[in-house]
């Protein structure tokens, strides 16, 4: 039979293994696959801002005030 004091213990331990925070988001296998990941999205991000930049529909749409559904579909498709 476990004593009262090391079932406790036990636990405690158990609680402390459970709340130890991982070297890395637990999505990801390694802490580098996360850093790689982060960096590629990111990059995709940028070259999709530059592009809108330079996209001279996108910016004929903004400044446009009055939208119809037309607008709205080759909105969502330069965001693409």
């Amino acid at each position: 039979m476990i004593s009262k004091k090391a079932f406790l213990k036990t636990y405690q331990d158990i609680k402390k293994l459970n709340n130890q925070e991982p070297d890395h988001n637990p999505i990801y296998r390694s802490k580098r696959d996360e850093e790689v990941i982060k960096e590629y999205h990111f990059a995709k991000f940028k070259k999709n801002a530059q592009q809108l930049s330079e996209s001279s529909e996108f910016k004929d749409l903004l400044e446009k005030e009055n939208w119809t559904n037309e607008d709205v579909q080759r909105f969502l498709s330069q965001l693409k």
